[in-house]
Protein backbone atom coordinates (compact mmCIF):
# COMPACT_ATOMS: atom_id res chain seq x y z
CA UNK A 1 0.00 0.00 0.00
CA UNK A 2 1.50 3.13 -0.97
CA UNK A 3 1.92 5.89 1.73
CA UNK A 4 2.30 9.21 1.11
CA UNK A 5 4.64 11.34 3.50
CA UNK A 6 3.57 14.25 5.84
CA UNK A 7 -0.20 15.45 5.60
CA UNK A 8 -1.81 16.36 2.17
CA UNK A 9 -3.32 19.90 2.51
CA UNK A 10 -5.88 19.35 0.19
CA UNK A 11 -8.43 21.18 2.19
CA UNK A 12 -7.12 24.44 1.46
CA UNK A 13 -8.29 24.13 -2.02
CA UNK A 14 -11.64 23.37 -0.65
CA UNK A 15 -11.66 25.53 2.01
CA UNK A 16 -10.65 28.60 -0.53
CA UNK A 17 -13.49 27.44 -2.97
CA UNK A 18 -15.74 27.39 -0.13
CA UNK A 19 -15.22 31.21 0.79
CA UNK A 20 -15.69 31.87 -3.12
CA UNK A 21 -18.47 29.95 -3.18
CA UNK A 22 -20.08 31.78 -0.01
CA UNK A 23 -19.18 34.63 -1.54
CA UNK A 24 -20.82 34.45 -4.34
CA UNK A 25 -23.97 33.23 -2.85
CA UNK A 26 -24.63 35.74 -0.47
CA UNK A 27 -23.53 38.26 -3.32
CA UNK A 28 -26.20 37.66 -5.43
CA UNK A 29 -28.58 37.34 -2.70
CA UNK A 30 -27.35 40.68 -1.46
CA UNK A 31 -27.94 42.06 -5.18
CA UNK A 32 -31.17 40.47 -5.74
CA UNK A 33 -32.36 41.75 -2.35
CA UNK A 34 -31.39 45.23 -3.20
CA UNK A 35 -33.02 44.88 -6.53
CA UNK A 36 -36.19 42.82 -4.77
CA UNK A 37 -36.51 46.05 -2.11
CA UNK A 38 -36.28 48.90 -4.94
CA UNK A 39 -39.12 46.87 -6.52
CA UNK A 40 -41.30 46.49 -3.15
CA UNK A 41 -40.66 49.92 -2.27
CA UNK A 42 -41.97 51.24 -5.70
CA UNK A 43 -45.19 48.91 -5.18
CA UNK A 44 -45.33 49.19 -1.59
CA UNK A 45 -45.15 53.15 -1.93
CA UNK A 46 -47.70 52.72 -5.11
CA UNK A 47 -49.76 51.08 -2.34
CA UNK A 48 -48.52 53.16 0.82
CA UNK A 49 -50.29 56.55 -1.33
CA UNK A 50 -53.65 54.57 -0.92
CA UNK A 51 -53.41 55.78 2.74
CA UNK A 52 -52.58 59.54 2.10
CA UNK A 53 -54.70 62.44 2.02
CA UNK A 54 -54.03 62.80 -1.83
CA UNK A 55 -55.62 59.47 -2.46
CA UNK A 56 -58.08 59.76 0.08
CA UNK A 57 -59.92 63.11 -1.12
CA UNK A 58 -60.60 61.92 -4.09
CA UNK A 59 -62.43 64.45 -6.18
CA UNK A 60 -62.49 65.92 -3.12
CA UNK A 61 -64.63 62.89 -1.64
CA UNK A 62 -64.35 60.39 0.67
CA UNK A 63 -65.90 57.25 -0.27
CA UNK A 64 -67.17 53.90 1.91
CA UNK A 65 -63.94 51.64 0.89
CA UNK A 66 -61.10 54.14 1.43
CA UNK A 67 -63.27 55.51 4.30
CA UNK A 68 -62.73 51.94 6.10
CA UNK A 69 -59.29 51.11 4.89
CA UNK A 70 -58.40 53.81 7.00
CA UNK A 71 -60.64 52.68 10.46
CA UNK A 72 -59.35 49.62 9.75
CA UNK A 73 -55.77 50.80 10.79
CA UNK A 74 -57.31 52.57 14.07
CA UNK A 75 -57.23 55.93 11.91
CA UNK A 76 -59.58 58.73 11.28
CA UNK A 77 -60.19 61.31 8.56
CA UNK A 78 -61.89 64.80 8.97
CA UNK A 79 -62.15 68.37 7.31
CA UNK A 80 -61.37 71.82 8.73
CA UNK A 81 -61.91 74.96 7.74
CA UNK A 82 -59.76 77.76 7.34
CA UNK A 83 -60.30 78.75 10.71
CA UNK A 84 -59.34 75.49 12.06
CA UNK A 85 -62.82 74.91 13.00
CA UNK A 86 -64.19 71.09 12.50
CA UNK A 87 -66.40 70.33 9.35
CA UNK A 88 -66.47 66.78 9.42
CA UNK A 89 -65.08 64.01 11.44
CA UNK A 90 -65.31 59.94 10.60
CA UNK A 91 -65.06 58.89 13.88
CA UNK A 92 -67.13 60.22 16.99
CA UNK A 93 -64.46 59.03 19.96
CA UNK A 94 -61.76 61.38 17.74
CA UNK A 95 -60.96 64.85 18.80
CA UNK A 96 -63.82 67.18 18.26
CA UNK A 97 -60.99 70.49 17.50
CA UNK A 98 -58.04 71.18 16.87
CA UNK A 99 -55.31 74.22 16.89
CA UNK A 100 -52.75 75.14 14.71
CA UNK A 101 -49.80 73.57 16.81
CA UNK A 102 -52.50 70.13 16.58
CA UNK A 103 -51.65 70.47 12.95
CA UNK A 104 -48.03 70.68 13.47
CA UNK A 105 -47.81 67.68 15.38
CA UNK A 106 -49.96 65.88 12.87
CA UNK A 107 -47.21 66.77 10.27
CA UNK A 108 -44.23 65.66 12.72
CA UNK A 109 -45.76 62.30 13.19
CA UNK A 110 -46.03 63.52 17.11
CA UNK A 111 -49.51 64.28 17.53
CA UNK A 112 -50.59 62.19 20.88
CA UNK A 113 -53.83 60.96 21.67
CA UNK A 114 -55.37 58.76 24.24
CA UNK A 115 -51.79 57.51 24.78
CA UNK A 116 -50.60 56.96 21.31
CA UNK A 117 -48.73 58.72 18.52
CA UNK A 118 -50.67 59.49 15.16
CA UNK A 119 -49.40 61.05 11.63
CA UNK A 120 -51.77 63.66 9.50
CA UNK A 121 -51.47 64.23 6.11
CA UNK A 122 -53.24 67.28 4.24
CA UNK A 123 -54.80 68.02 1.33
CA UNK A 124 -56.12 71.19 0.27
CA UNK A 125 -59.74 70.93 -0.54
CA UNK A 126 -62.64 73.24 -2.60
CA UNK A 127 -64.36 76.21 -0.44
CA UNK A 128 -60.98 76.98 1.81
CA UNK A 129 -61.34 73.61 3.25
CA UNK A 130 -58.85 71.01 3.73
CA UNK A 131 -59.10 67.32 4.80
CA UNK A 132 -56.99 65.62 6.78
CA UNK A 133 -55.87 61.50 7.30
CA UNK A 134 -54.94 60.58 10.38
CA UNK A 135 -52.93 57.35 10.56
CA UNK A 136 -51.01 55.66 13.63
CA UNK A 137 -47.01 56.72 13.74
CA UNK A 138 -45.99 52.96 13.79
CA UNK A 139 -46.46 52.94 10.68
CA UNK A 140 -44.63 55.93 9.59
CA UNK A 141 -40.71 55.98 8.52
CA UNK A 142 -39.13 58.92 7.89
CA UNK A 143 -42.86 60.77 7.17
CA UNK A 144 -43.34 58.42 4.35
CA UNK A 145 -46.07 56.51 5.10
CA UNK A 146 -45.51 52.38 4.61
CA UNK A 147 -48.06 49.73 3.77
CA UNK A 148 -49.95 49.00 7.31
CA UNK A 149 -48.90 44.86 7.24
CA UNK A 150 -52.41 43.93 8.41
CA UNK A 151 -53.41 45.28 5.49
CA UNK A 152 -51.23 43.65 3.14
CA UNK A 153 -49.91 40.65 4.48
CA UNK A 154 -50.55 38.29 1.07
CA UNK A 155 -47.78 41.01 -0.11
CA UNK A 156 -45.15 40.78 2.35
CA UNK A 157 -45.63 36.85 2.48
CA UNK A 158 -45.35 37.08 -1.35
CA UNK A 159 -42.48 39.07 -1.31
CA UNK A 160 -41.10 36.63 1.05
CA UNK A 161 -41.60 33.66 -1.15
CA UNK A 162 -39.88 35.26 -3.85
CA UNK A 163 -36.70 36.01 -1.86
CA UNK A 164 -36.65 32.73 -0.86
CA UNK A 165 -36.87 31.01 -4.23
CA UNK A 166 -34.04 33.21 -5.95
CA UNK A 167 -32.34 32.41 -2.94
CA UNK A 168 -32.51 28.98 -3.60
CA UNK A 169 -31.74 29.11 -7.62
CA UNK A 170 -28.70 31.65 -6.96
CA UNK A 171 -27.56 28.96 -5.00
CA UNK A 172 -28.40 26.11 -7.42
CA UNK A 173 -27.07 28.06 -10.79
CA UNK A 174 -23.66 28.65 -8.12
CA UNK A 175 -23.30 25.37 -6.95
CA UNK A 176 -23.98 23.72 -10.55
CA UNK A 177 -21.41 26.22 -11.43
CA UNK A 178 -18.75 25.23 -8.88
CA UNK A 179 -19.26 21.39 -9.20
CA UNK A 180 -18.38 21.97 -13.05
CA UNK A 181 -15.07 24.06 -11.84
CA UNK A 182 -14.22 21.34 -9.36
CA UNK A 183 -14.44 18.36 -12.01
CA UNK A 184 -12.63 20.24 -14.46
CA UNK A 185 -10.33 20.98 -11.94
CA UNK A 186 -9.82 17.34 -10.26
CA UNK A 187 -10.05 15.35 -13.30
CA UNK A 188 -6.67 15.27 -14.72
CA UNK A 189 -4.83 15.10 -11.79
CA UNK A 190 -7.07 12.14 -10.50
CA UNK A 191 -6.66 10.37 -13.55
CA UNK A 192 -3.00 10.69 -13.41
CA UNK A 193 -2.62 9.18 -10.07
CA UNK A 194 -4.88 6.26 -10.80
CA UNK A 195 -3.38 5.94 -14.16
CA UNK A 196 0.05 5.81 -11.89
CA UNK A 197 -1.57 3.40 -9.13
CA UNK A 198 -2.38 1.00 -11.91
CA UNK A 199 1.25 0.75 -13.09
CA UNK A 200 1.81 0.29 -8.95
CA UNK A 201 -0.02 -2.83 -8.92
CA UNK A 202 2.26 -3.75 -12.30
CA UNK A 203 5.48 -2.97 -10.69
CA UNK A 204 6.13 -0.68 -13.60
CA UNK A 205 7.19 2.21 -11.27
CA UNK A 206 6.28 5.56 -13.60
CA UNK A 207 6.63 9.32 -12.64
CA UNK A 208 3.43 11.21 -12.74
CA UNK A 209 5.11 14.31 -15.08
CA UNK A 210 3.99 17.79 -14.43
CA UNK A 211 0.74 18.36 -15.70
CA UNK A 212 0.11 20.63 -18.46
CA UNK A 213 -3.03 21.95 -17.34
CA UNK A 214 -3.68 26.06 -17.25
CA UNK A 215 -5.04 25.59 -13.87
CA UNK A 216 -3.01 23.66 -11.48
CA UNK A 217 -3.82 22.34 -7.90
CA UNK A 218 -0.99 23.11 -5.36
CA UNK A 219 -2.42 20.52 -3.49
CA UNK A 220 -1.58 17.73 -6.03
CA UNK A 221 1.33 19.06 -6.57
CA UNK A 222 2.17 17.84 -3.23
CA UNK A 223 0.29 14.94 -3.35
CA UNK A 224 2.42 14.35 -6.88
CA UNK A 225 5.89 14.76 -5.33
CA UNK A 226 5.09 12.36 -2.73
CA UNK A 227 3.60 9.55 -5.25
CA UNK A 228 6.72 10.36 -7.46
CA UNK A 229 9.20 9.76 -3.77
CA UNK A 230 7.01 7.23 -3.14
CA UNK A 231 7.92 5.20 -6.66
CA UNK A 232 11.25 6.13 -6.12
CA UNK A 233 11.29 4.24 -3.09
CA UNK A 234 9.95 1.47 -4.72
CA UNK A 235 12.69 1.39 -7.60
CA UNK A 236 14.94 1.63 -5.07
CA UNK A 237 13.40 -1.43 -2.98
CA UNK A 238 13.50 -3.54 -6.51
CA UNK A 239 16.58 -2.88 -7.60
CA UNK A 240 17.78 -4.06 -3.84
CA UNK A 241 15.79 -6.68 -4.12
CA UNK A 242 17.30 -7.83 -6.94
CA UNK A 243 20.64 -7.28 -5.89
CA UNK A 244 20.02 -9.17 -2.61
CA UNK A 245 18.91 -11.80 -4.99
CA UNK A 246 21.85 -11.77 -6.66
CA UNK A 247 24.09 -12.10 -3.78
CA UNK A 248 21.52 -14.62 -1.76
CA UNK A 249 22.59 -16.77 -5.28
CA UNK A 250 26.46 -15.86 -4.93
CA UNK A 251 26.31 -17.27 -1.67
CA UNK A 252 24.56 -19.92 -1.95
CA UNK A 253 27.56 -20.85 -4.62
CA UNK A 254 30.70 -19.64 -2.45
CA UNK A 255 29.03 -21.87 0.09
CA UNK A 256 28.72 -24.96 -2.19
CA UNK A 257 32.43 -23.87 -3.46
CA UNK A 258 33.81 -24.23 0.28
CA UNK A 259 31.76 -26.88 1.68
CA UNK A 260 32.58 -28.95 -1.59
CA UNK A 261 36.42 -29.52 -0.22
CA UNK A 262 35.95 -30.83 3.08
CA UNK A 263 33.46 -33.19 2.62
CA UNK A 264 35.14 -34.41 -0.34
CA UNK A 265 38.13 -35.49 2.31
CA UNK A 266 35.34 -36.42 4.63
CA UNK A 267 33.65 -38.73 2.46
CA UNK A 268 36.88 -40.11 0.65
CA UNK A 269 38.50 -40.82 4.24
CA UNK A 270 36.04 -42.02 5.53
CA UNK A 271 35.06 -44.94 2.59
CA UNK A 272 38.46 -45.91 2.85
CA UNK A 273 38.29 -46.06 6.43
CA UNK A 274 34.82 -48.57 5.81
CA UNK A 275 36.45 -50.35 2.92
CA UNK A 276 39.80 -50.66 5.56
CA UNK A 277 41.78 -49.34 2.65
CA UNK A 278 44.04 -47.39 5.47
CA UNK A 279 46.72 -49.13 7.35
CA UNK A 280 46.64 -49.56 11.20
CA UNK A 281 49.60 -47.14 11.43
CA UNK A 282 47.98 -44.07 9.35
CA UNK A 283 44.40 -44.85 11.02
CA UNK A 284 45.18 -41.43 13.29
CA UNK A 285 46.02 -39.61 10.72
CA UNK A 286 42.91 -40.10 8.57
CA UNK A 287 40.29 -39.48 11.76
CA UNK A 288 42.46 -36.11 12.64
CA UNK A 289 42.65 -35.02 8.98
CA UNK A 290 38.21 -35.92 8.89
CA UNK A 291 37.57 -34.50 12.05
CA UNK A 292 39.37 -31.30 11.29
CA UNK A 293 37.40 -30.81 7.95
CA UNK A 294 34.45 -31.70 10.03
CA UNK A 295 35.43 -28.49 12.43
CA UNK A 296 35.60 -26.37 9.27
CA UNK A 297 32.29 -27.33 7.90
CA UNK A 298 30.54 -26.71 11.67
CA UNK A 299 32.29 -23.12 11.76
CA UNK A 300 31.36 -22.46 8.16
CA UNK A 301 27.69 -23.68 9.02
CA UNK A 302 27.93 -21.51 12.34
CA UNK A 303 29.29 -18.21 10.70
CA UNK A 304 26.50 -18.64 7.99
CA UNK A 305 23.82 -19.14 10.31
CA UNK A 306 24.98 -15.40 12.13
CA UNK A 307 24.78 -14.00 8.90
CA UNK A 308 20.59 -15.21 8.16
CA UNK A 309 20.19 -14.19 12.03
CA UNK A 310 21.69 -10.76 11.94
CA UNK A 311 19.76 -10.24 8.64
CA UNK A 312 16.18 -11.18 10.51
CA UNK A 313 14.63 -8.20 10.68
CA UNK A 314 13.09 -9.44 13.76
CA UNK A 315 15.84 -9.59 15.17
CA UNK A 316 16.07 -8.41 18.71
CA UNK A 317 18.51 -6.86 20.48
CA UNK A 318 19.35 -6.61 24.58
CA UNK A 319 20.59 -2.95 24.63
CA UNK A 320 22.29 -1.39 27.28
CA UNK A 321 23.83 1.81 27.95
CA UNK A 322 27.26 1.77 28.31
CA UNK A 323 30.51 3.69 28.21
CA UNK A 324 32.38 2.43 25.10
CA UNK A 325 35.51 3.70 25.99
CA UNK A 326 36.18 1.67 28.92
CA UNK A 327 34.05 -1.33 27.03
CA UNK A 328 37.00 -1.26 24.51
CA UNK A 329 39.93 -1.12 27.31
CA UNK A 330 38.57 -3.87 28.65
CA UNK A 331 38.41 -5.73 24.71
CA UNK A 332 41.70 -4.99 24.05
CA UNK A 333 42.69 -6.78 27.08
CA UNK A 334 40.95 -9.63 26.39
CA UNK A 335 42.32 -10.14 23.56
CA UNK A 336 46.07 -9.24 24.38
CA UNK A 337 47.65 -12.66 24.50
CA UNK A 338 46.67 -13.38 20.90
CA UNK A 339 48.27 -10.11 20.38
CA UNK A 340 51.75 -10.92 22.14
CA UNK A 341 51.50 -15.05 20.87
CA UNK A 342 51.93 -13.01 17.08
CA UNK A 343 54.21 -10.32 17.80
CA UNK A 344 51.76 -7.47 17.44
CA UNK A 345 52.46 -4.40 19.37
CA UNK A 346 49.46 -2.29 20.46
CA UNK A 347 48.64 1.82 19.96
CA UNK A 348 45.89 3.00 22.04
CA UNK A 349 44.37 6.65 21.93
CA UNK A 350 41.22 5.94 24.50
CA UNK A 351 40.02 9.28 25.86
CA UNK A 352 39.42 9.23 29.44
CA UNK A 353 35.86 10.35 29.88
CA UNK A 354 33.07 8.72 29.57
CA UNK A 355 31.15 8.57 26.07
CA UNK A 356 27.47 6.52 26.18
CA UNK A 357 26.57 4.57 23.69
CA UNK A 358 23.54 1.99 23.53
CA UNK A 359 24.58 -1.63 22.35
CA UNK A 360 23.90 -5.38 23.14
CA UNK A 361 27.47 -6.09 24.43
CA UNK A 362 27.37 -9.67 23.71
CA UNK A 363 26.67 -9.68 19.85
CA UNK A 364 28.49 -6.54 19.62
CA UNK A 365 31.91 -8.30 20.94
CA UNK A 366 31.48 -10.55 18.71
CA UNK A 367 32.15 -7.95 15.88
CA UNK A 368 35.14 -6.47 18.22
CA UNK A 369 36.62 -9.53 18.11
CA UNK A 370 36.07 -10.35 14.54
CA UNK A 371 37.98 -7.35 13.58
CA UNK A 372 40.80 -8.06 16.21
CA UNK A 373 40.83 -11.47 14.69
CA UNK A 374 41.24 -9.94 11.09
CA UNK A 375 44.24 -7.70 12.27
CA UNK A 376 45.76 -10.97 13.29
CA UNK A 377 45.01 -13.48 10.39
CA UNK A 378 46.36 -10.98 7.61
CA UNK A 379 49.46 -9.47 8.80
CA UNK A 380 52.59 -10.30 9.56
CA UNK A 381 54.26 -11.12 12.93
CA UNK A 382 55.73 -7.77 14.28
CA UNK A 383 53.18 -5.50 12.96
CA UNK A 384 51.26 -2.94 15.17
CA UNK A 385 47.63 -2.97 16.48
CA UNK A 386 46.17 1.03 16.30
CA UNK A 387 42.97 1.71 18.60
CA UNK A 388 41.37 5.13 19.01
CA UNK A 389 37.87 6.38 19.80
CA UNK A 390 36.82 10.06 18.58
CA UNK A 391 34.11 12.14 19.45
CA UNK A 392 32.70 13.87 16.09
CA UNK A 393 29.19 15.64 16.50
CA UNK A 394 26.83 13.50 18.03
CA UNK A 395 28.43 10.41 16.43
CA UNK A 396 30.98 7.97 18.24
CA UNK A 397 33.91 6.47 16.21
CA UNK A 398 35.82 3.50 17.07
CA UNK A 399 38.84 2.79 15.04
CA UNK A 400 40.75 -0.14 14.54
CA UNK A 401 43.57 0.06 12.28
CA UNK A 402 46.83 -1.55 11.80
CA UNK A 403 50.48 -1.03 9.57
CA UNK A 404 50.26 -3.95 7.82
CA UNK A 405 50.09 -3.95 3.91
CA UNK A 406 47.35 -2.14 2.18
CA UNK A 407 44.27 -4.29 0.98
CA UNK A 408 43.85 -4.69 -3.29
CA UNK A 409 41.46 -1.99 -3.88
CA UNK A 410 38.93 -4.52 -6.06
CA UNK A 411 38.80 -6.41 -2.71
CA UNK A 412 38.22 -3.48 -0.48
CA UNK A 413 35.00 -2.30 -2.34
CA UNK A 414 33.27 -5.68 -1.70
CA UNK A 415 35.35 -6.29 1.53
CA UNK A 416 32.33 -6.54 3.92
CA UNK A 417 30.77 -9.08 1.57
CA UNK A 418 30.71 -12.45 2.70
CA UNK A 419 33.09 -15.00 0.90
CA UNK A 420 35.70 -11.58 -0.35
CA UNK A 421 39.19 -12.79 0.80
CA UNK A 422 42.62 -12.00 -0.58
CA UNK A 423 42.98 -15.55 -0.38
CA UNK A 424 42.45 -16.05 -4.48
CA UNK A 425 42.84 -19.75 -4.28
CA UNK A 426 40.20 -20.08 -1.88
CA UNK A 427 42.17 -23.02 -0.25
CA UNK A 428 40.28 -24.70 2.28
CA UNK A 429 43.34 -24.65 4.48
CA UNK A 430 42.78 -21.08 5.49
CA UNK A 431 40.22 -20.58 8.06
CA UNK A 432 39.28 -17.60 6.90
CA UNK A 433 36.43 -17.74 4.98
CA UNK A 434 35.63 -14.63 4.42
CA UNK A 435 32.68 -14.38 6.67
CA UNK A 436 33.97 -12.27 9.29
CA UNK A 437 33.53 -8.57 8.24
CA UNK A 438 30.34 -9.84 6.90
CA UNK A 439 29.02 -10.73 9.80
CA UNK A 440 30.61 -7.56 11.69
CA UNK A 441 28.99 -5.51 9.17
CA UNK A 442 25.64 -6.95 9.98
CA UNK A 443 26.26 -6.29 13.44
CA UNK A 444 26.91 -3.28 13.35
CA UNK A 445 23.83 -2.21 11.12
CA UNK A 446 21.70 -3.60 13.69
CA UNK A 447 22.90 -0.94 16.10
CA UNK A 448 21.76 1.63 13.60
CA UNK A 449 25.52 1.93 12.78
CA UNK A 450 27.85 2.05 10.22
CA UNK A 451 31.33 0.55 9.55
CA UNK A 452 33.58 1.64 6.37
CA UNK A 453 37.53 1.13 5.10
CA UNK A 454 39.82 3.52 5.01
CA UNK A 455 43.70 2.98 3.36
CA UNK A 456 45.92 5.87 3.73
CA UNK A 457 49.59 5.84 5.19
CA UNK A 458 49.91 8.01 8.56
CA UNK A 459 52.50 7.44 11.54
CA UNK A 460 49.94 5.21 12.75
CA UNK A 461 48.60 2.83 10.39
CA UNK A 462 48.23 2.20 7.20
CA UNK A 463 44.43 1.03 6.94
CA UNK A 464 41.99 0.98 9.44
CA UNK A 465 38.05 0.37 9.80
CA UNK A 466 35.85 3.02 11.53
CA UNK A 467 32.68 1.96 13.41
CA UNK A 468 30.39 5.15 13.40
CA UNK A 469 28.19 4.85 16.26
CA UNK A 470 25.33 7.15 17.75
CA UNK A 471 26.22 8.93 21.21
CA UNK A 472 23.92 8.02 23.58
CA UNK A 473 22.81 11.17 25.63
CA UNK A 474 22.12 9.99 28.86
CA UNK A 475 22.83 11.52 33.17
CA UNK A 476 26.03 9.32 33.57
CA UNK A 477 25.62 9.33 37.64
CA UNK A 478 22.48 7.03 36.85
CA UNK A 479 24.14 4.55 34.56
CA UNK A 480 24.97 1.40 36.66
CA UNK A 481 28.13 -0.46 36.56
Amino acid sequence: MVKFRGEIKFNRFLFLNLIIIVSIVYGYYIISSITLDSIGSNIFSKVANQYSADYIFDNNRVDKENLNKIRGIDGWIFIINEDLSLDYTSNDIAPNNYNFKDIINLNKGIYEYNGKKYFGSVKSLTNNKYGVVVVPSKYIKNQILLTPQKQNLNLFILFFVIRILIFILGTFIVLFLFSRLLFDRLHKPLEELEYGFSKLKEEKYSFIEDSNNRIKITEFSYIRDAFNSTVESLRELKNERIENKARRMQLFVDIRHDLKTPITVIKGFSEALINKKIAERDLNKYLKAINKNAIIIDSLLNQMSEIIEYEDYKYKLNLEIIDICEYMRQSIIDFLPVFEQHNIETEIKIPEEQLFVEIDKNIFNRAIKNLMQNLVDHNMAGRKAYFEIKCCSNKILVIIGDTGCKINEKIAQNIFDPFVTDDSSRNSANKNKGLGLAITKKIVELHQGRIYLTQQNTNSYTKYFTIELEIYNYDKQTVKD
